[in-house]
């Protein structure tokens, strides 16, 4: 009976593209859920969900499930600075916000994963869409541009010219930073050229964006070309702060950096991954994990200094004079 068990479990036991397989399926029952909900506004039955909240909660389970480290919580929110409290302003609102796991957040609201998170926490931004057409794009792009604006460096937020920080996850040297993944994640695609539109509104809006990604099979990455082969980019930092497309191979190969270094081929491009007959869409969902892993196993925060706690929470945040 031992040996008859074991070669049926053996029988039975799927192999990792059917994983993902029967994984993308629940895609799409959360799409046609999605599309149901936007019939009935409100949700049904007076449920809190809704078409964007289904999307959005799928996306936030994926990342993680398959991609960020313990070391970093996946949720949603606003991101404070000591400038936008001391000014009572209002606060970006993200849809996505990975932070780092040791801090706590300046406030978290009773039964729900929305957070008021310090910006020095904040590993990354990620706007989730159900559909991604031009218009929800160029939304999307926007979007992050006025959140980036709002943390008050936007002139270096993408730059680190060194790459020597230690990831105390990692454990070895791996050239990490602290700098923020800016990423779209959507459910599916409806953008006929997908590759030259997005390629020409990111461009277009100077955005910093590091990826976009459709669950249903389309992705543009970070990649340098050298002759006829694609060198993925995984890193969340840049030798400047700027487009990627307009980032001179000079600036990787001038650097002090042996990481940039390594990306001294002709051009800065972006790649475009998708789905044809020889690469199913479990195929670019894979790519696209390795990808993100890897980039997120190069991001570290560093530990809130005493003078950053006493901007948020002692120098009169909240005065009224």
């Amino acid at each position: 009976m031992r040996t008859v068990f074991i070669g049926l479990l053996g029988e039975l036991m799927p192999n990792i593209e059917k994983l993902y397989s029967l994984y993308l399926r629940q895609l799409e029952t959360v799409i046609a859920e999605s599309e149901l909900l936007l019939q009935r506004e409100g949700g049904l039955d007076g449920e809190l969900k809704t078409s964007g909240y289904l999307c959005e909660q799928f996306i936030q389970n994926t990342l993680e499930k398959f991609i960020v480290p313990k070391q970093f919580r996946v949720t949603s929110g606003y991101i404070a600075t000591p400038a936008l409290l001391h000014a009572n302003a209002n606060l970006p609102q993200c849809d996505i916000l990975i932070a780092d796991s040791y801090s706590p957040p300046l406030l978290k609201l009773a039964d729900s994963k929305i957070e008021v998170v310090p910006a020095e926490l904040i590993i990354g931004v990620i706007e989730a869409k159900r559909t991604l057409t031009k218009k929800t794009l160029s939304d999307a792009l926007d979007h992050l541009q006025n959140i980036v604006d709002s943390t008050g460096n936007a002139a270096e937020f993408k730059t680190d010219n060194k790459l020597t920080g230690y990831n105390r996850s990692v454990g070895f040297h791996n050239h990490s930073s602290s700098k923020p993944l800016l990423g779209i994640i959507a459910m599916k695609n409806e953008i006929h050229n997908f590759p030259e539109v997005a390629t020409e509104l990111i461009t277009e809006k100077n955005s910093l964006i590091d990826f976009i990604w459709t669950l249903d099979g389309q992705a543009m990455t970070l990649a340098v070309q050298l002759g006829q082969t694609l060198l993925h980019y995984t890193h969340s930092a840049r030798p400047s702060t700027k487009t990627w497309n307009k980032i001179s191979i000079s600036e990787f190969s001038s650097s002090d950096s042996h990481f940039y270094k390594q990306f001294s081929g002709d051009r800065t491009v972006w790649a475009h991954t998708h789905v044809d007959e020889l690469f199913p869409k479990e195929a670019v969902f894979a790519q696209m994990i390795g990808l993100l892993t890897l980039t997120m196993s190069r991001i570290y925060t560093k530990p809130m200094r005493e003078e950053q706690v006493a901007e948020y929470y002692l120098r009169n945040t909240f005065s009224r004079s």
